[in-house]
């Protein structure tokens, strides 16, 4: 029985076919991640307890930079690989299959200027991974949403007279305002059950901003979707020009587009 093995063993080598010298294949698995790092400059005077709010929320303290960061991928982004174009799944991956061994060529789309980053990097095994980082302040989205819309016809509101300053602003209200609930607004950005319900100027008024934007429509949207990225353009996703495009985020959230002031960490408005 052992010699017949053997025998066997060694007629396999000289199938018909079959070259023991080929070379191995050199096709290489290229995973390429794109990972957007959404970031909120601080003001120096930033009270140490809404930093507390947003780390304890998932979002990092960069404090060398002075600024809280979070990372999000987003599905759907176009990662190109000399010349291959692979969509990036819901983790922000993307997997190509590129056949050589050397420099290639990797390139993403910023999402908020169009301009592309390419980065080369050297292949040395038979699977690689690489990541490429878009940085996205969110301080200067937030201050251009709504530029030059007008307080849609039923959207009432109710002022705090010691705090409204009368100086109109994004989308029609002025700081210290809050919406009525039901109201049509731009968005529903400053909504967040930590604060006060009311719209205030980033720039004028940074600390009631940035814990009303705490888990906000927009803050929640902004983690999951590109489309409010849009509102940084000429054609914003939500706007007050009309009725249709107003509070328009909050959908990919799944909440009423309609002003509404959280009560718990993303729980039933009131």
């Amino acid at each position: 029985m052992k010699k017949l093995i053997v025998a066997v063993f060694f007629m396999g080598l000289f199938l018909p076919g079959l070259n023991i010298n080929a070379e191995e294949n050199s096709d290489t698995q290229l995973t390429v991640k794109k990972i957007n790092k959404q970031i909120i400059p601080l003001s120096e005077d930033m009270p140490q307890e809404v930093i507390d709010v947003y780390t304890s929320g998932g979002w990092q303290l960069n404090e060398e930079l002075n600024q809280l960061e979070r990372d999000v991928a987003y599905e759907g982004e176009i990662i190109e690989v000399d010349g291959q174009k692979v969509k990036t799944d819901k983790n922000g991956e993307a997997v190509i299959n590129v056949d050589k061994q050397d420099d290639v060529e990797i390139s993403a789309e910023n999402l908020l200027t169009n301009n592309k980053q390419t980065k080369e990097i050297e292949l040395n095994s038979k699977e690689e991974e690489t990541i490429i980082y878009e940085n996205i302040d969110l301080s200067e989205i937030i201050e251009d949403m709504g530029e030059g819309d007008e307080l849609t016809e039923g959207a009432e509101v109710d002022v705090d007279s010691d705090e409204a300053d009368g100086e109109v602003q994004v989308g029609g209200l002025t700081n210290g305002v809050k919406p009525k609930h039901g109201a049509y607004v731009h968005c529903n950005r400053f909504n967040g059950f930590q604060g006060d319900g009311k719209y205030w100027n980033k720039s004028k008024h940074p600390v009631k901003a940035t814990i009303n934007f705490f888990q906000s429509d927009c803050d929640v949207a902004l983690a999951k979707s590109t489309k409010c990225l849009k509102d940084y353009t000429k054609s914003p996703y939500c706007s007050t020009k009309n009725t249709s495009t107003a509070g328009k985020c909050s959908s990919i959230v799944k909440h009423s587009k309609y002003y509404h002031k959280h009560t718990g960490w993303f729980s039933p408005s009131k």
